[in-house]
């Protein structure tokens, strides 16, 4: 089953690296760009212009530790021309503060080009087989009552918890799709959505900076599905794997998941928005979009779904935590005893593009 992927939303698939805003990349705020700098050329320049290249990098520590400045400050004091030393020039959307340290969170790449891991689909495609099954076994929702520790579903993909090769998403194979140079890329600035929005309003909230996939970036990937031997998966799947229509049931799961959190996001931005008093707009912003997925989504005549990639999801679409009941959400201490079950979560991660907050990582997803 080929498919495309458009990314509707910045959509960031974490590396697990990190770049310094300080040491290691430029804010140019006036041409809104972010030069990330070559360590190599400018270790280079300095060795080639400086007769004592030790005392100019124990010259630039300095300005970084003790002076509270930054490289920009370094290539200006040394003339050394920032063109010179810049490995990738990308463009910056939404107000980045130049001089504020903060760490930037880079995606993952191969070959200095960004893409959508296999394995990122694939766990989406795990939650929604789960999902597809818990809908329809409201004893299984039950024993989530009786679970301590992390739980991924394993009694419910493989014939014992512990024998991975009966797992069912052995037989689910998704591919890596195309890529994206690393110059198409753009620099955004994400924001914690806190408990009150006026912390929002006067920029004390959480916030971070992220190197992320735009939106109307297009990807291709194939999702390969195996028949499995009959004895080798759990009794629930064999008809669902070996079904001529196999491509189809996943399909049909996907859209399950996909429907299903678009209401639950609805339901608690709602709870959320009529217990605010200021800072509506966010909300305002974020109900607007998701009713727009929701509307897509429900819609008999439409062949395309909607589900996040990669990092900013909420809690529901990261977990089981759908088919809990919100009363059991403190026995279960899943949430401190002070928070409000029936906003849970209260924090998401969004971004601010020209007047309108968004979701990080919403990508649209069709068959072809």
């Amino acid at each position: 089953m080929k498919i495309k992927i458009s990314t509707i939303t910045p959509t960031l698939i974490r590396s697990g690296e990190e770049i310094s805003n300080v040491a290691e990349c430029v804010v140019d705020s006036k041409n809104r760009e972010l030069k990330i700098i070559d360590k190599a050329k400018l270790i280079g320049i300095i060795e080639s212009q400086f007769q004592d290249p030790r005392e100019v990098i124990n010259e630039f520590s300095s300005l970084i530790v003790s002076d509270n400045k930054t490289i920009a400050d370094f290539l200006r004091i040394r003339k050394i021309d920032i063109n010179q030393v810049t490995r990738y020039s990308i463009k910056i959307r939404g107000d980045i503060d130049e001089r504020r340290r903060r760490n930037i969170y880079l995606p993952i790449l191969s070959g200095e080009r960004a893409y959508i891991p296999g394995s990122t689909l694939k766990g989406v495609i795990r939650n929604a087989l789960l999902f597809y099954y818990l809908e329809n076994d409201r004893d299984k929702q039950k024993e989530l009552l009786n679970k301590s520790g992390i739980y991924a579903g394993e009694d419910i993909l493989r014939i014992e918890g512990r024998r991975i090769d009966t797992d069912v998403m052995r037989y689910v194979i998704v591919r890596d799709t195309d890529s994206i140079p690393f110059s198409e890329l753009m620099l955004y600035k994400i924001e914690r959505l806190p408990k009150s929005t006026q912390r929002m309003e006067k920029h004390q909230g959480l916030y971070q900076y992220i190197i992320a996939i735009p939106n109307k970036k297009e990807f291709s990937t194939e999702i390969i599905v195996k028949t499995p031997e009959k004895d080798g998966i759990p009794e629930y799947w064999k008809d669902f794997l070996n079904d001529k229509n196999k491509e189809d049931n996943i399909w049909i799961a996907l859209k399950n998941y996909s429907t299903k959190l678009v209401d639950k996001e609805l339901e608690i931005l709602g709870r959320l928005r009529n217990a605010k008093r200021e800072g509506l707009e966010v909300f305002d912003s974020l109900i607007s979009y998701y009713t727009d997925i929701q509307r897509v989504l429900k819609n008999p005549q439409n062949k395309s779904l909607f589900i996040p990639i990669g990092f900013g999801k909420t809690y529901y679409f990261n977990s089981l935590g759908y088919f809990i009941p919100e009363a059991s959400l403190k026995t279960l201490r899943i949430i401190r005893a002070n928070v409000d079950p029936r906003l849970y979560p209260s924090t998401r991660w969004v971004v601010k593009i020209g007047e309108r907050y968004y979701p990080l990582g919403s990508c649209g997803i069709t068959r072809g």
